[in-house]
């Protein structure tokens, strides 16, 4: 078995290595929780920008124990995430192994998990995903084991990782909830009571928990409760669908064991006719929309053929397409293959709704009904136990389909992330060069990433969300603009000049 997970850390690293995550520079919203980590590794006191989410404090310890070890740089940072990946790595196989699976069902399910196009993209950046990944594997592996035990001690090691996520992500309270859910079935109550000891501290720390991003992405605290209900069937559609194509090497293994067919097509049925809609209104996969509302579909990580946020003031602000993209045909076929998809993967649930996977799955899908924004990294954190439970549903199916769509998902893992990080070297060149000559950080709009760091690391953070991009004297982008001059070319990217002066940027 030891040398099954050493394979898949060698698989792991050498998919890492073709990416080749270096550079020292932000991506996505990771400049946040490293401005709060190089905080707290100078002063030891926990201070945080008014858009972090200040659940955050394990991630800001872990970094900054690595920052004073090897300094403070992104690169420093984005190790301590691929270690973390790989610790997850490991767990999840352990937890693999507490199932009735064959050798080359877990090995599988392991290497589906690592090529989820989420997963594999956020390990090379310090967001919080994999941070939070790690800690709710560790729940839920202590808490199989304890059900299947019944042992207290083991309950209490889930419970225990669990609190721990939620100071990282303060959704990890949900992780509790189907393990009380399946003790409470089993008339287990003296278990069930302890494995529900994180919702007490959730309650107790509430006020601790929900200051900050928190009040910004919660319906509830923002007096919108009305519209919790509406964006249930709406993050129904999105999580699954998402999913679906995330995993699909694993749902094309489950769909086989589909029972009840009539479910499984009234819900796809469903699902193709909420994709028509958004369709409808200009949304396909892979798409991204600038306009941070509950109506966001699929965005902002797989975009445009590629994985990670086009944050570029053409493909962002002005919404050109990437320089490589699908067209209209493939991205609708896309669409309606994701919706079918997830409507498959939902009619499994219900077959299996008695599963602690499943249970948990529904569960962190309902919370997401209560946020006022949607994006499709938020699949990883709810839907993640989709890696072993279709595994589990799938026993002795014929894998030759499951392992031809991972070696295809892989490859384009490998590719897509390879060139988020190709051009984002590219734009942190081309940033230095126009500061290099003269042209001051608030005059270039080089994306929310390098302007927000440019803007408070080494200040004060301000007490409320400042205006990142202040003009668009200077631009970076994917191509030539009107109205703008080429200053110079850098890789692929276009450092440019207005010709007259720009009005300010809409971002905030």
């Amino acid at each position: 078995m030891k040398r099954d997970v050493f394979l898949l850390l060698a698989i792991f690293a050498v998919a890492m290595v073709l990416v080749d995550p270096r550079g020292d520079f932000p991506l996505d919203d990771d400049w946040d929780f490293a401005l709060a980590t190089w905080a707290f590794a100078k002063t030891g006191h926990f201070q945080f920008t008014p858009f972090t989410a200040t659940s955050l404090y394990l991630q800001v310890v872990w970094g900054a124990v690595w920052t004073l070890l090897f300094g403070e740089s992104f690169n420093v940072l984005r190790a301590s995430t691929l270690v973390l990946a790989a610790a997850t790595i490991v767990v999840f196989h352990a937890l693999l192994r507490r199932l009735p699976l064959t050798r080359g069902e877990r090995f599988l399910a392991a290497a589906a998990l690592i090529f989820h196009p989420i997963f594999f993209w956020s390990s090379a950046t310090y967001m919080t995903h994999i941070p939070f990944l790690f800690l709710s594997v560790a729940a839920m592996a202590a808490f199989l084991r304890g059900i299947e035990e019944k042992s207290e001690r083991w309950i209490a090691l889930g419970a225990v990782a669990v609190i721990a996520s939620m100071f990282v992500r303060q959704t990890g309270v949900v992780s509790a909830v189907a393990p009380v859910i399946v003790l409470l079935m089993r008339r287990e109550r003296k278990l069930a009571a302890i494995a529900a000891a994180p919702l007490l501290v959730f309650a107790g720390a509430f006020r601790l928990l929900a200051h900050g991003e928190f009040g910004y992405h919660s319906l509830a605290t923002r007096g919108a409760g009305f519209e919790v209900a509406g964006n249930a069937g709406k993050y129904l559609f999105d999580d699954f669908s998402s999913s679906a194509i995330f995993l699909l090497p694993l749902v094309a293994l489950a769909a086989t064991r589909v029972r009840r067919w009539w479910i499984a097509g009234g819900i796809a049925a469903l699902f193709v006719a909420r994709a028509l809609l958004f369709i409808g209104v200009g949304f396909a996969i892979p798409s991204w929309n600038p306009f941070l509302t509950s109506e966001q579909l699929f965005g902002n990580v797989f975009v445009n053929l590629g994985l990670g946020p086009l944050t570029l003031f053409d493909a962002h602000a002005l919404g050109y397409p990437a320089p490589l993209h699908l067209g209209y045909v493939a991205r609708f076929a896309l669409t309606m293959f994701a919706a079918v998809a997830g409507g498959v993967v939902v009619a499994l649930l219900v077959e299996h709704r008695r599963e602690l996977a499943a249970i948990q799955i529904a569960a962190a899908t309902l919370v997401l009904a209560f946020s006022a924004v949607w994006f499709d990294r938020y699949t990883l954190d709810a839907a993640w136990p989709l890696a072993f439970l279709l595994p589990l549903i799938a026993r002795g199916a014929n894998k030759r389909v499951a392992v031809v769509l991972l070696l295809a998902l892989a490859l384009f893992d490998v590719w897509a992330v390879g060139d988020y990080f190709r051009w984002n070297r590219a734009r942190n060149e081309a940033w230095n060069r126009l500061i290099a000559r003269g042209v001051p950080a608030e005059a270039i709009n080089g994306g929310v990433e390098l302007n927000a760091l440019a803007r408070l690391r080494g200040r004060p953070f301000p007490a409320e969300r400042p205006q990142w991009v202040i003009r668009n004297d200077y631009v970076l982008s994917f191509r030539p603009l009107p109205s703008y001059d080429v200053v110079e070319r850098v890789g692929p990217l276009f450092a440019l000049r207005a010709k007259r002066p720009a009005a300010t940027t809409p971002w905030r």
